[in-house]
């Protein structure tokens, strides 16, 4: 954190936000606002969430699952039990 210029740690923490959460809202707001492309978009994000689901599904399964298998839906044996007890169709 020494290092970084001052412009480059506005950039990185806004406002001297240092929340993670935060800062994402604080760009998707800004990128709203400006009508710019946010540093994380809606497809980085679904991305990220496919490893989380990965990770979740190989546990289950036991086997090793691609995250690009999670984004094409094709392996959804965790994710079934929860669909089905909410009644969601996949």
């Amino acid at each position: 954190m020494q290092k970084i210029t001052p412009e480059q740690k506005e950039k990185f923490f806004p406002n001297g936000i240092t929340n993670g959460v935060t800062i994402e809202v604080y760009d998707f707001i800004s990128s709203v606002l400006l009508r710019s492309r946010p540093d994380v978009d809606g497809w980085d994000g679904l991305k990220a969430l496919a490893i989380c689901e990965a990770i979740y599904e190989s546990s289950w399964s036991n086997q090793a699952v691609q995250v690009k298998d999670v984004l094409e839906g094709k392996v959804e044996g965790y994710q079934k039990e929860i669909n089905e007890y909410w009644g969601i169709d996949s």
